[in-house]
């Protein structure tokens, strides 16, 4: 048997399911997955799975996960990735929407124009541009997915002059010092 444990985000309307249906929610996603997934014995078998800190009702969690046993244990992660990022949760699409639409006003911003006069200049409204961000940001869900599970499966860490580097161009990008940034930005988070 193969563990595997799976990392989800619990955002927006999401925050507001129980511990319980959450538990069902993911179980019937994981059937849906067609995965051969370890089920309990006995007689009314349902997959085993566990969500390893389960936090309270009403807060969010950017890193939630969970725990499940794969029976094949020759089946490549490819193909395990693939099958469960087939039903990925809409807000997971959404929050990256918004981060692009937010980048996209930055932006605007650092050329002396905000997000409304531009929206004025070229007749278009928020949901427009959000609708033509929005393929954008289902690709960058699924690769940012695809890319967080084969680092962990592959034990890819950050070297340590890499997390420097990075240090070091984020103080040049913000003009802040590097021990600043340091205190701001745990080297982990870096390396992921």
């Amino acid at each position: 048997m193969k563990n595997i444990r799976i990392w989800f985000k619990k955002v927006d309307t999401a925050k507001y399911i129980s511990h319980l249906d959450l538990s069902r929610c993911m179980a019937r996603a994981i059937h849906k997955a067609k995965l051969p997934f370890w089920y309990t014995e006995g007689f009314n078998p349902h997959v085993f799975l566990t969500i390893t800190m389960p936090i309270s009702l009403g807060y969010s969690g950017l890193r939630e996960s969970m725990d499940v046993k794969l029976l094949d244990d020759d089946m490549p992660y490819s193909e395990i990735i693939e099958k469960l990022n087939a039903d990925i949760p809409e807000p997971m699409f959404v929050n990256e929407t918004e981060n692009f639409l937010r980048d996209y006003d930055n932006n605007l911003r650092m050329q002396g124009l905000d997000l409304s006069t531009y929206c004025k200049y070229t007749g278009m409204t928020l949901d427009t541009i959000r609708e033509q961000m929005r393929p954008r940001a289902e690709k960058q869900v699924k690769v940012r997915l695809v890319l967080e599970k084969i680092a962990k499966l592959e034990k890819l860490t950050a070297l340590k002059k890499d997390v420097e580097a990075e240090y070091k161009r984020i103080s040049e990008a913000y003009n802040v010092p590097v021990d600043e940034v340091k205190k701001m930005i745990d080297a982990k988070d870096l390396g992921e």
